[in-house]
This record gives C-alpha cells, structure tokens and sequence, in this order.
C-alpha cells in the first residue's frame, strides 16, 4: 500500500485498516475494530503478533505532506476504501 498526503497536521499520525468499508461521522464507529482475521494481538511491535489490520504510524512534516509504504499481508479478497473525516483527514477500511 502508498499512501501520500497533504494538508494534514505535521507529526505522528496512526495509519489502521478496519473491519468495515464504512467511515460515518460524527464518531466514525461504523468502521468496527482494526481488522484482525487472525485474532491478534494489537499494535506492531507485539511479540505475539498483531493485527492485520496494524500499520506503522506515518510522520507528517511540517509543510503538511507525508509518505508512506508498506506491504499488506492476509487482505486477499477484501476491498479497500479511502474516505475522508471532517478534518480532511483519510480513512482506509477494509471489506469483505
């Protein structure tokens, strides 16, 4: 997966494939969890593994714009859907 970004605050920012291809404000709830087929553990650096869901975090520079690639394992026959929140900030889900 690429993704590249703009006009986003500069710092740390999480990057998570969820459960749903659904992004609804106000709360964004209709997302689900981080999709975990594998029922693992959360976060990268778990030593028992973590969601297939789980990315490493992206860092935006101060003039707003970032880059990020990783591959994506165990997603085989799911969709991605990017979608923005209010913020303007992206949202990648995953379905099925």
């Amino acid at each position: 997966m690429s993704v590249t970004v703009t006009n986003l605050s500069p710092g740390v920012h999480a990057i998570h494939i969820h459960e749903a291809g659904k992004c609804d404000a106000p709360g964004f709830t209709t997302a689900g969890g981080h999709f975990n087929p594998a029922n693992k553990q959360h976060g990268t650096q778990n030593p028992e593994g973590h969601h297939a869901g789980d990315l490493p975090n992206l860092t935006v520079g101060a003039n707003g714009k970032g880059a990020f690639k990783s591959t994506i394992q165990n997603v085989i026959g799911y969709d991605l859907v990017s979608s923005s929140d209010s913020r303007g900030e992206r949202h990648i889900e995953v379905s099925s």
